[in-house]
């Protein structure tokens, strides 16, 4: 019995020892002590009832079998592990002392200047800079080189907007040249102009002065080509008028020669058959006569269609010239708008730009709220100080950087306890 007393006091010796390094909530023993939100796991050996996982309720005890609610607050684990033995061996025989260790600390608090606050796990050695870390790091408004970026992206933006603006302006020239007949060269006076590159200006001219003379001459080829058609019709309708004139002088002397014939038949001077020779020629020519005449009509109706076609072929120009002229006007009309937004933009940046940079050389201060003795202190820390369980983080952005590249120091302030 004494042997295994022994070995029990050795396992709990141990598993204290093994957390006598948690700088946190530590006494003049250098060993932590348990507070609200932990997790302890209490062994006792040969006792599984009695062995288990209890968490410190917020008024510092722990809700143990056969014993009911037990003080651990503010005790370490060996304390903790000797109070359980005493108090079971007023109601069981000795089982030794319990092996008595610290399995999930309560939660550490960051909040103020911190892209994620609000809790997070605790683990043995945590320091400032890790808890800021796990808080997604500080919160930072843009920098001046954040704006620099944007100001330079907005004047790409502005010289792009001026340059399409220019060449619609360009286009919109050739255009009403296009519909007033007359010629392009691309030398009228633009507004805005001296705001565009010379090179980029010159391509532009070039590229609306070819479209120009390339559309005219496909306009020109297609007006000559149904000009050549009507032309053609022309011919048509005067060989077929001629070819009309001189059938009715064929169908006029077919017709006297009928009469002489049926008047010497009538005499007895002349034979039937030849009579009737004579009128199916008569015949035979009064239908190809009515054929050149339909073939005529046909002739005007064609040339009526080719007219029809000048014509439409020039309103079909018109038109599409005025609805690509109104487009323009609305599209210059939003480029316009934009060209005016990224001047206010690019002003307000630029002031921006200016005032970040004494804001940049402001500092970081951290401050830790934690409970002393039953009472909540305020003190100044640094990156790279210890946190402990139940700890409050706070991140404030302080003054202009001093010349010592150090943050204030404040005294630690007390704070009444909860």
């Amino acid at each position: 019995m004494m042997k295994r007393f022994a070995w029990l006091t050795a396992v709990g010796i141990t598993s204290v020892c093994l957390h006598a390094a948690v700088p946190a909530r530590a006494a003049g023993d250098g060993a932590y002590r348990a507070g609200v939100g932990d997790t302890l796991n209490v062994v006792v050996y040969g006792e599984d009832k009695l062995s288990g996982r209890f968490r410190v309720s917020p008024a510092g005890t722990i809700s143990y079998p056969l014993l009911g609610e037990i003080a651990v607050a503010d005790l370490s684990t060996l304390q903790i592990g000797r109070t359980i033995a005493a108090a079971l061996a007023e109601r069981i025989p000795s089982s030794g002392l319990p092996s008595v260790e610290i399995v999930e600390y309560a939660p550490v608090f960051v909040l103020g200047n911190v892209d994620k606050p609000g809790p997070y796990q605790y683990r043995p050695g945590m320091t400032v800079l890790e808890l800021v870390a796990l808080g997604g790091g500080e919160k930072r408004a843009a920098n001046s080189e954040t704006v620099m970026l944007q100001i330079i992206s907005a004047e790409q933006e502005l010289v792009d907007l001026r340059i399409a603006r220019w060449s619609e302006m360009i286009r919109k020239a050739r255009v009403r040249a296009e519909i007033a007949g007359r010629d392009f060269d691309g030398r009228e006076a633009i507004a805005g102009g001296d705001l565009v590159a010379a090179s980029i200006r010159q391509a532009a001219i070039d590229n609306e002065v070819s479209l120009f003379r390339v559309r005219r001459t496909i306009l020109a080829e297609q007006n000559k080509a149904l000009a050549a058609q009507r032309a053609s019709y022309d011919q048509e309708i005067t060989s077929l008028e001629e070819g009309i004139k001189l059938h009715d002088e064929e169908l006029r002397l077919l017709e006297e020669e009928v009469r002489t014939q049926q008047s010497l038949y009538d005499k007895g001077l002349a034979v039937q058959p030849r009579l009737l020779a004579v009128k199916r020629e008569l015949s035979a020519t009064r239908r190809n006569a009515l054929e050149l005449r339909s073939y005529l009509a046909r002739a005007h109706q064609r040339q009526l269609e080719v007219d029809q076609k000048i014509g439409e072929l020039r309103d079909q120009w018109v038109r599409d010239n005025a609805t690509t002229l109104a487009e323009l006007d609305i599209s210059t009309a939003r480029r316009d708008e934009r060209i005016g937004a990224l001047v206010a933009t690019l002003g307000e940046l630029r002031g921006r730009a200016s005032s970040m940079r004494a804001e940049e050389r402001r500092t970081t201060d951290y401050t830790v709220t934690r409970q002393e003795e039953g009472r909540y202190v305020t003190r100044p820390v640094g990156e790279l100080d210890a946190i402990a369980p139940r700890d409050i983080l706070r991140i404030d952005a302080a003054g202009p950087a001093r010349a010592s590249g150090g943050a204030g120091v404040s005294p630690a302030r007390d704070v009444a306890a909860r």
